[in-house]
């Protein structure tokens, strides 16, 4: 049974702005849901306690970390009843981030996790996000025949892109134009485009409008690069905050 999302890509492609985006919508579209996010540290923790150890003080360091691997994951197990039942909704949503860190006997001890939670009446779903050594992972658990796990958190791993396209690029910008997406200072009804360059905008200035010219120049570099022009999010909000700068100096 499938109860997990898998999703990788190279590093700066914005895959743990991702998952602060995927945490801020769930509070505010579904408050009730339970959320809790994990950093993986290292893949030497394949000792169960050691691994339990690492979530619960995680999602709740004020606990203890005293006890077996059994007694740190029911302590883990109670932490989100509690949670759940405060909030009256069995749904739980669990993020794992570094995941391309984990080892095979990790991905043992996350169904123990799973399967505890499902016993007691709660719908855990997990997110494993990592970068491309996920699909190692994803391939040691199959030469070991563990489609217990792939079939639960890696059966069908989805890429995380970066922009690709002026297309792709136009949405993104325009972001930058409204401050009802994007506001700066935040709070305010100014939008980012508008407090780097207030006069611009003003004559009506919008970064979207940019968007063409922006990608031919991603697609010039990608040609001395002699590499395919795809932009992580890291690198692409980069190159606006210079312009917007450039701008804002230049007039």
């Amino acid at each position: 049974m499938e109860i997990g999302v898998s999703l990788y890509s190279t590093s700066r492609f914005g895959k743990t702005r991702a998952m602060d985006y995927i945490d801020d919508e769930m509070r505010k579209q579904s408050p009730s849901v339970t959320l809790a996010r994990v950093i993986m540290t290292t893949r030497t923790v394949d000792s169960d306690r050691k691994f339990f150890a690492h979530i619960l003080s995680s999602v709740n360091p004020e606990d203890e970390l005293l006890g077996d691997g059994d007694e740190l994951r029911i302590k883990i197990v109670q932490f989100f009843l509690v949670q759940c039942s405060e909030k009256q909704d069995a749904r739980f949503l669990f993020m794992v981030d570094e995941a391309q860190r984990m080892t095979p006997k990790n991905f043992s001890y996350l169904i123990d996790l799973t399967n505890h939670l499902e016993r007691l009446g709660v719908a855990p779903t997990v997110l494993l996000v990592g970068q491309p050594e996920l699909l190692d992972r994803r391939d040691e658990l199959l030469k070991q025949k563990r489609k217990d796990a792939v079939g639960r958190f890696l059966d069908n791993p989805i890429t995380f892109e970066g922009v690709t396209s002026a297309e792709a690029l136009k949405p993104i910008l325009r972001q930058y134009d409204d401050y009802t997406k994007a506001a700066f200072p935040e709070g305010s009804q100014t939008c980012i485009t508008a407090a780097y360059v207030p006069d611009l905008y003003r004559k009506g200035l919008r970064l979207h409008q940019a968007a063409e010219p922006l990608w031919k120049a991603f697609e010039s570099s990608a040609r001395d690069l002699k590499t395919e022009p795809v932009v992580g999010m890291r690198s692409l909000t980069r190159a606006v905050e210079m312009g917007l700068t450039n701008l804002a100096i230049s007039g």
